[in-house]
């Protein structure tokens, strides 16, 4: 694995040997190699002959795309970039294996979050809403920035949630809005005031569809999954890293490794309840309708043999 780090003076020209000196206290340069902690790097220092910079190349003295070596280049590259070694320099980090390791890493786990999540949600909104799911739930501002990308507008009902970026998926479920606007609630109760026996539970309900709230709290409270908006903007955060290929460590990757496993192993359990509850109930019902017809066809035909048998006893 590679870390390429450039060198850039703050005061004045920049200088290989008094590089070298300054950084004495963090590895020992020996030949083509550099040793830090008792490990040994492969070396390479380069001056630019039309800049102001120096550029060190350093890389794992053994090949491979593992753990091990990502940690190496990790400790390499936060030994020389943190200190009081430092102060006269600005270091930028041009290429960083070790990074590239870790975000690789983690993509597929966030991958697999939000295919889960978007699974969820699809079978959470469609079961209470059906064919209106994409107008009882998401919003104008939403919709109008995916239309804006040129999307079509027929298939849409189908795979709107694709359309989302993460940051859509956050407002969606935790922006507070009110179910139904005040004239469908003022319609819909005055329907309800002129029947000779207004019920009287229905008309609050009705008035609670002008609080505002979550979707979350309206649709998915009932579910036993701890999910916070706090927890999906730390994973945004961790997603946009690592989508953009940004500096990404391995502490970061463990931390979200944690929360993502945690939140798609909750919701893999959900989806597995909502398949058993929504869907396969129907399943039971048929197999008891079977069990039933079945037995009633049986009753029917032991009948007709008692009555078969009645009939030659009296002949």
């Amino acid at each position: 694995m590679i870390l390429k780090l450039l060198f850039l003076h703050k005061y004045k020209n920049i200088d290989i040997e008094e590089l070298k000196s300054d950084f004495s206290s963090v590895f020992e340069i020996n030949n083509n190699e550099i040793f830090y902690k008792k490990v040994n790097y492969k070396f390479d220092i380069v001056k630019a002959q039309e800049s102001n910079n120096i550029v060190f190349n350093i890389s794992t003295t053994k090949s491979g795309n593992n753990l091990r070596n990502a940690k190496l280049i990790e400790e390499i590259k936060k030994a020389i970039k943190n200190g009081k070694h430092r102060k006269n320099y600005r270091i930028i980090t041009i290429y960083d294996d070790s990074s590239r390791y870790f975000c690789d890493k983690a993509s597929v786990i966030i991958s697999k979050f939000e295919r889960t999540l978007r699974q969820f949600i699809y079978l959470t909104v469609i079961q209470v809403y059906e064919t209106e799911w994409v107008e009882k739930t998401i919003s104008k501002e939403i919709e109008k920035s995916h239309k804006a990308k040129g999307i079509n507008e027929k298939q849409y009902i189908e795979n709107a949630l694709e359309e989302f970026s993460f940051n859509d998926y956050i407002n969606y479920l935790f922006n507070e809005s009110e179910e139904w606007s005040n004239e469908e609630v003022i319609e819909t109760c005055k329907v309800e005031i002129i029947k000779q026996n207004p019920n009287i539970n229905r008309i609050k309900k009705i008035l609670e569809k002008t609080v505002k709230r979550s979707l979350w709290d309206r649709l998915f409270y009932n579910y036993n999954i701890k999910l916070e908006k706090e927890d999906l903007e730390i994973i945004r955060s961790s997603r946009n890293k690592v989508m953009h290929n940004k500096d990404f460590s391995s502490s970061e990757f463990n931390s979200s490794k944690k929360l993502l496993k945690k939140l798609t192993k909750t919701l893999e359990n959900e989806i597995i309840n909502i398949n058993e509850e929504k869907y396969k109930e129907n399943v039971n019902v048929t197999a008891v309708y079977t069990s039933f017809r079945d037995a009633f066809s049986n009753a029917i035909e032991t009948s007709e043999i008692f009555s078969q048998f009645s009939e030659d006893l009296k002949n």
